[in-house]
């Protein structure tokens, strides 16, 4: 019996919450104690202290570096406002994350991975590198009824995440890879993406506009030349087919290589090794009735005009042959 309460005893561990100048705002012990659970605990206690499950609690200054947050709900059924909080290189991992706001907040080299996020506001806050820090990686969560307003994702990688009815506005995402998000019934408006990496990231009746863009964004703008006929390549079979997409053809691209256009002509016909083939004609893969002919042109009717339904109606193609010959 000894023994037993002796082992309860170690196994009860104190944790404190401080604020950025060091002072001790909340402590919270209990048996195989956690950040997470001291976190939840303190926001519990803010909530009562308010005595409202309506109104929002603000909570100021608090130093919530260099933590881990893991398997955690931290939802409320109030509403509350992190102001001013500082959570440099803090993982937070697989947990749940409800009508919370973090207002200028710093979030230097966190790590967010695989977390759903509900009806959370993130305003005014700093996800870029620092001397001091990592980069800020946010991969393989769920934003759902979010919203990112004058944040700075300055070299962020964020990566697989997805985003359902989610605003990112007025937001700079310079040199960010972001690359392979989900973008559903969402706003991007009015962001910086200077030198951003778009690749394969999908745009579902989303809203882009007024976002900044150069020469060194990929993946946002166009792949193909948006007037004039060009050279496409595509793979048919065991062959590569080499089109001229005519000048009066429509043409689109999503954030791949892949290009979609509404007519093209017929060059050539091509083995692997760019022999030519001995065939003069050859079928679509995905439509057997569509056949591309040497010298003449075919022709989509019903093409969508729709550039970020990259997988769509459309002659697909791409730029280089090497890619179409990969594909």
């Amino acid at each position: 019996s000894f023994l037993l309460t002796q082992n309860n005893f170690k196994s009860m561990k104190t944790i404190d919450i401080k604020n950025t100048d060091g002072e001790v705002v909340h402590s919270f012990t209990s048996k195989n104690n956690s950040f997470s659970k001291t976190l939840k605990n303190y926001m519990q206690k803010k909530l009562q202290e308010n005595n409202t499950t309506t109104e929002k609690v603000e909570l100021f200054n608090l130093d919530l570096s260099n933590q881990t947050i893991e398997r955690s709900f931290l939802g409320t059924v109030g509403v509350i406002h992190f102001n001013f909080c500082t959570f440099n290189n803090t993982s937070i991992v697989s947990s749940t994350l409800e009508n919370i706001t973090f207002n200028q907040s710093s979030f230097n080299g966190v790590k967010m991975i695989k977390n759903d996020f509900y009806y959370c506001n993130f305003i005014n806050c700093n996800f870029t590198i620092t001397f001091y820090d990592d980069y800020s990686f946010l991969k393989g969560n769920v934003f759902n009824h979010c919203r990112f307003f004058e944040c700075d994702f300055t070299d962020a990688i964020i990566r697989h995440n997805r985003h359902f009815y989610t605003s990112l506005n007025n937001t700079i995402f310079s040199n960010t890879s972001f690359t392979n998000n989900h973008f559903y019934d969402c706003t991007l408006l009015d962001n910086d993406f200077y030198s951003a990496n778009f690749y394969n990231t999908e745009f579902r009746n989303s809203s882009l506009d007024g976002n900044l863009t150069n020469s060194q964004t990929l993946f946002f703008n166009l792949q193909c030349p948006e007037e004039g006929a060009f050279i496409g390549w595509k793979k048919c079979s065991n062959y590569i087919v080499k089109l001229q997409i005519t000048a009066d053809a429509k043409r689109t691209s999503a954030t791949s290589h892949k290009c979609r256009a509404s007519k093209a002509l017929v060059l050539d016909i091509q083995k692997y090794n760019g022999e030519k083939a001995p065939i003069n004609s050859v079928a679509s893969n995905y439509d057997p009735s569509f056949i591309y002919e040497v010298g003449k042109i075919v022709k989509v009717e019903n093409f969508n005009t729709n550039r970020w339904d990259e997988c769509s109606t459309g002659i697909h193609f791409f730029i280089n042959r090497e890619n179409a010959s990969y594909y």
